[in-house]
């Protein structure tokens, strides 16, 4: 197609546009479609409110990205790294990594709303606050599940679709975009280039989901995944890395109904007298982060065997 071979050698500024683009008219045609939605029938369910959030992700973020890679590259799948790992192993470390950081993922966000902004900005800070308030309402409202029937639907809705999406969209398009090298596979030893984009897609990665007390932890996050595509070279990873993190979440909310399981008490592990906890947390997480990129290492350095006809 001549319009693919153009975009193919297109500057990295265009084919943001061009992605952009499609997104922004997805996002208007979806919401256009939910306020049509909202006035025909009246009041909204739970479950519908989820229906409307599962469709908002997907073409938001899941149908922009694969549209927009297939307008620039023959090869999508191979441009967003959609490469399997190959190593197993890593997926575990993955998995604990989410898991043990989680003590230190309190801490950091108890610092972070712990800080005050000048008093010039008061009506900013409760602004910020109501944000905070208000997306938390939501979440314990999306994640309430009666059976179990809801809770596999939770973790489809709020776990999966936005992992899958956030990832297409950020280390897949955003941080391909950013670092410009979407052909090697994985990478231990990042260019100055590659560690500027990780960052700043890290920061703008926090910055969309609009929480300003969930600023710090949310980026180093960010930070996180991005440095997961970029030693496995598969955007598999941080996809498995961002649903573990929100499955969590779900998972917190269903034991909290079904058994009285106290979340507060769980989300506030790491903080106050349990700090050690947290510290602890962080440097585990840093041990785990380093034999992932150690896995990722050997596997690469490891001999392949020959093929039919090689010497």
């Amino acid at each position: 197609m001549a319009f693919r071979e153009k975009m193919s050698n297109a500057h990295p500024l265009l084919k943001g546009v061009l992605w952009l683009g499609i997104m922004g008219l997805l996002f208007v045609i979806s919401m256009a479609a939910y306020v049509l939605y909202v006035r025909l029938t009246g009041v909204q369910t739970v479950l519908e409110l989820k229906m409307a959030q599962l469709v908002q992700s997907v073409m938001v973020f899941v149908v922009p990205s694969l549209l927009a890679v297939w307008c620039w590259s023959s090869r999508p799948s191979e441009w967003l790294r959609l490469r399997a790992v190959g190593n197993g192993w890593v997926y575990a470390l993955i998995v604990m990594l989410m898991i043990v950081s989680q003590p230190g993922i309190n801490m950091l966000a108890t610092w972070n709303e712990g800080i005050r902004l000048p008093a010039f900005m008061s009506e900013l800070e409760q602004h910020f606050q109501d944000m905070e308030a208000s997306a938390r309402e939501l979440t314990e409202m999306l994640a309430a599940a009666p059976t179990i029937g809801a809770l596999l639907l939770n973790l489809i809705v709020l776990a999966a679709v936005p992992a899958i999406g956030e990832e297409l969209t950020f280390r897949g398009v955003v941080l391909g975009l950013t670092d410009g090298d979407t052909t090697l596979g994985p990478r231990t030893s990042p260019t100055l280039r590659t560690h500027l984009a990780v960052w700043t897609v890290g920061i703008i990665f926090s910055l969309i989901h609009f929480q300003f007390y969930g600023f710090i932890p949310r980026m180093l996050l960010g930070v996180v995944l991005g440095y997961l595509l970029v030693w496995t070279g598969s955007l598999w990873a941080p996809m498995a890395a961002h649903f573990t993190n929100n499955a969590l979440v779900v998972l917190l909310y269903f034991a909290e109904e079904h058994f009285s399981i106290n979340s507060e008490s769980l989300e506030s592990f790491g903080t106050g007298t349990t700090s050690w906890a947290g510290w602890l947390s962080l440097l585990l997480s840093l041990l785990l982060l380093w034999l992932v990129r150690n896995a990722v290492q050997q596997q690469s350095s490891a001999p392949h065997p020959a093929g039919p006809g090689e010497a």
